[in-house]
């Protein structure tokens, strides 16, 4: 469940960071032309996380 509270603040920075480029011009903060693929490195970093949360959930039922 934390994963996805860290998840929706990385999205929300990143919203933010994109608001202010596009209405002031600058960033807030200076993102190196990855930050796509860190972004999908977290999420399926978390999916897996979930998954076997939810495995070993089942399992010890």
């Amino acid at each position: 469940m934390g994963i996805y509270i860290v998840l929706a603040l990385l999205f929300l920075i990143l919203w933010l960071n994109n608001l202010c480029n596009y209405f002031c011009g600058t960033s807030l903060i200076v993102l190196s032309r990855d930050w796509p693929l860190l972004v999908a490195i977290v999420l399926i970093w978390a999916v897996i996380e979930d998954w076997k949360s939810h495995s070993a959930r089942r399992g010890s039922k």
